[in-house]
């Protein structure tokens, strides 16, 4: 999570760890001064911004204007992309998150992410229980949803990708350089 601070001096970022996380705080001087040594670098931070913002608005897309059962479907594949280690699809993974958490994240209450929940299994098209959520029709399950998993997806950097190597980089310009 890439987070900036807001204009009032407040955080952007609410964010509850629900399991083992590591964190780092970057003073805002040491960061920028970072970046503007290193072009390769600002361009991953660049590209970790804006896969955010895709997230942020995929999750407002949800909010607005699918139903339950399809922003449930959409939350669930995502989180599935998001820990997808292959070209493989996964059929499941571990999820720690309480119906609880579900019911946040979705903007739905409790009770209707249970029932949702319920219904997705009636189905045959996703199972979540004792923490692990199971794919049982992955592809019924995507086109309900309407889930197209490009916004998720990441092109590194050439400087960095595997193999490639070092390249020398301009320190880019503040704005009051300019």
């Amino acid at each position: 999570m890439l987070g900036f601070p807001s204009f009032d001096s407040g955080g952007i970022n609410a964010l509850v760890a629900v399991s083992e996380v590591a964190l780092y705080e970057i003073p805002g001087q040491t960061f920028r001064s970072v970046v503007d040594q290193n072009a390769a670098l600002g361009a991953v931070f660049s590209r970790i911004a804006a896969r955010q913002h895709a997230v942020t608005v995929e999750r407002l897309t949800s909010v607005c204007r699918r139903s339950a059962i399809e922003r449930t479907a959409h939350y669930l594949l995502e989180l599935g992309e998001r820990v997808e280690s292959s070209t493989t699809p996964i059929h499941g993974y571990e999820c720690p998150l309480t119906q609880h958490d579900l019911a946040d994240v979705l903007g739905l209450t409790q009770i209707h992410v249970n029932r949702t929940l319920r219904e997705l299994r009636e189905r045959d098209l996703v199972s979540f229980r004792a923490g692990a959520v199971e794919f049982l029709n992955r592809s019924k399950l995507v086109k309900l949803a309407g889930f197209d998993k490009t916004y998720l997806q990441y092109n590194w950097p050439t400087a960095l990708r595997k193999g490639a190597g070092p390249r020398q980089s301009q320190p880019a310009m503040r704005p009051a350089d300019r």
